[in-house]
């Protein structure tokens, strides 16, 4: 059963900032947030005197493998007069959100047959671009090996794309990881983004399936050569 653990920091910020000096905090770490196998950890990484700003890591980790990992910093402004724990405290929930979890979750992402049948596609794009690129300069006469070699690569480059596993990881997004986009919004008291994963979540069912169609639809294509002919 997952539950939260005792085990974490409600962060005083006002204390880290006023005391980012003492080399006490450069080695310590905080762990803000466990959840099941899911761990994220504070730690501040640098000061920058000019800009009068400390530099902090924000680590999310599962399984406790450091393999299993995945970072962002966070900067924030450790001079009194320009202090707001409320607007710095949302802005990490922000980035826990968007560079820690979601980010997190294209891990598991890769994992599911839509992506695999996403990358499949976006491959069979590049070899059917490169085979047709070989026919052309055959057709040509074409025998300079840099030549070719130049126009096989252009040719690779213009078939290249990763819409179709960006659209995959945009249609799964909030799904893979629901439980820890929720236990943490919950635990941060942030009701906006609790409510945003929820509805994220239940959306997502019957766009995966018709995007998986689609696909499954254009590879058919490739596989009959009914793609359009290279320009």
């Amino acid at each position: 059963m997952n539950e939260l653990s005792t085990k974490i920091t409600r962060l005083d910020l006002d204390y880290i900032l006023d005391n980012c000096f003492k080399p006490a905090l450069w080695d310590k770490k905080w762990t803000i947030f466990k959840y099941g196998k899911y761990k994220i950890t504070f730690e501040i990484r640098s000061i920058d005197v000019k800009n009068k700003q400390v530099t902090c890591n924000l680590r999310l980790t599962w399984n406790d493998s450091y393999v299993n990992s995945q970072d962002t910093s966070y900067e924030i402004n450790f001079q009194k007069e320009h202090r707001n724990l409320q607007v710095i405290q949302s802005g990490m929930n922000g980035r826990i959100y968007r560079w820690l979890i979601e980010w997190a979750e294209r891990y598991f992402i890769r994992d599911t047959d839509a992506y695999k049948e996403a990358e499949n596609y976006e491959d069979k794009l590049i070899q059917n671009a490169k085979a047709r690129a070989i026919h052309y300069l055959n057709e040509k006469a074409v025998d300079d090996e840099e030549i070719r070699k130049a126009y096989i690569e252009s040719e690779e480059t213009r078939a290249s794309t990763c819409r179709f596993t960006d659209q995959v990881f945009e249609n799964y997004k909030g799904s893979k990881l629901t439980s820890l986009f929720l236990s943490y919004a919950l635990f941060s008291g942030d009701e906006e983004a609790y409510e945003k994963y929820k509805k994220l979540a239940k959306a997502r069912g019957f766009k995966i399936g018709h995007m998986r169609k689609e696909i499954e639809a254009e590879l058919a294509k490739i596989e009959f050569g009914e793609m359009e002919e290279m320009k």
